[in-house]
């Protein structure tokens, strides 16, 4: 048996052990919620620095994603835009414009068409419809039927519709001599991404409605210089039927002059009437003495008209001699009441319209820009109203789509 003594030795040691076996536990659980606490401060520690550096990443996340934004919004706007033109480029052939045959439509200048038939011309329509078929042009029906090229031609545009080129100016929107800043895709260009630049190139002397200091615009020469305007075309279905009939570059000129110069300026400044007065006789000279027959749009109605005048001032009796008729489409000879909201407001409609591009020009251009420039052009000007009423309203349309179809061919 155990004596007294070692009884309570092992109780007391039983005690130390029980006691070292709590402390150990204590000293577990401390290290314990030591390691937690110490866990949870480092989670801490890092979500503040996430959270600090957190803004520049989203930054420069935002940054990129909107640069790619951007980028595919500007593809989209192109995208879009070139499916505009094509589809109002054929929108605008294949419409249909008061009943005329298509062959008949695509041989008239732009939408002028539409203004020039009244009910009066329904007869001559339905006959000229009988020779024509619809898979065939005007021109290639005319010469199934054996016309052929008689009259030289000459063209004379009408506005907005010559290409101007740059024959000294600024060194700026990365333009270069003879760029052609209007009338041409490159014009476009250059007025996305310089508009003041081209603005200050556009605009004439508000004063002397000539060249400003330093810049001189100049219009292209050759049927290239209004045959199309940008992708739209002006004068090419014209050229392409007359070719059908016979017709050779010797027998067509394209009159092109600035279309920004009041009618005084055009011979004062680029001698415009003595060349085109040198050019029909040229023609006449080369093809046996036939005259020429002038075919006007537009402005290069009046503009046609005051070079009649000006040169039987010159030399009397010379349109007799020389001149064999004056087919004048869409041409405001009492002027166009739209051209002085133009030079009022910059309102441009159905005046100097671009079609299908005219919304990049509305995006770029203020109705500012626009009224500060119109008012340094003198053609404005000169097509403002001039009153009087016309007691031919009904017979012209008539007359002049006959000559526009026939007149040049025997």
């Amino acid at each position: 048996m155990m004596t007294k003594a070692e009884l309570r030795l092992s109780q007391e040691n039983a005690d130390l052990k029980a006691q070292l076996l709590q402390l150990k536990q204590q000293t577990l659980l401390a290290r314990k919620k030591t390691f937690w606490k110490d866990a949870h401060h480092n989670k801490m520690k890092t979500n503040k620095l996430v959270q600090t550096s957190k803004p520049h990443l989203h930054k420069n996340e935002h940054g990129c994603f909107r640069m790619l934004f951007n980028l595919i919004r500007t593809l989209f706007i192109i995208f879009f835009i070139m499916l505009l033109l094509i589809l109002v480029t054929h929108v605008s052939l294949e419409a249909d414009r008061n009943g005329l045959h298509p062959s008949i439509r695509e041989s008239a200048p732009l939408t002028q068409i539409s203004y020039l038939i009244d009910n009066n011309s329904r007869p001559f329509i339905d006959q000229v419809r009988e020779h024509f078929s619809e898979t065939e042009r005007a021109g290639q029906a005319l010469a199934r039927l054996g016309h052929k090229a008689y009259h030289p031609v000459i063209f004379l545009p009408g506005i907005i519709s010559t290409v101007l080129e740059v024959w000294d100016g600024e060194k700026c929107g990365g333009m270069n001599f003879r760029d052609r800043v209007w009338g041409d895709m490159y014009g476009m260009k250059i007025m996305l991404s310089d508009r003041e630049c081209w603005m200050r190139h556009m605009r004439l002397n508000a004063s002397t409605g000539l060249d400003p200091e330093n810049i001189k615009l100049r219009p292209a020469d050759g049927l290239t210089a209004a045959d199309f305007l940008g992708p739209l075309w002006v004068w090419a279905k014209i050229i392409e039927n007359l070719a059908d009939v016979g017709y050779e570059p010797s027998m067509l000129h394209l009159a092109a002059y600035d279309w920004r110069l009041a009618y005084s300026h055009l011979e004062a400044r680029d001698q415009y009437f003595s060349h085109l007065k040198l050019e029909t006789e040229r023609l006449v000279f080369l093809n046996e003495g036939r005259k020429v027959a002038y075919l006007a749009h537009s402005m290069g109605g009046p503009v046609g008209l005051h070079f009649l005048q000006w040169v039987d001032e010159q030399e009397p009796g010379w349109t007799d001699r020389y001149v064999a008729v004056v087919a004048a489409v869409g041409a405001p000879f009492l002027g166009c009441p739209k051209t002085v909201a133009s030079v009022i407001s910059g309102e441009m409609k159905d005046t100097a319209m671009l079609g299908s591009l005219d919304s990049i020009r509305q995006r770029v251009l203020t109705r500012e820009n626009i009224t500060d420039t119109l008012r340094t052009f003198g053609s404005i000007a000169g097509m403002f109203p001039k009153g009087k009423k016309s007691s031919t309203s009904t017979i012209i349309p008539l007359y002049i789509f006959k000559n526009m179809l026939y007149i040049y061919f025997v």
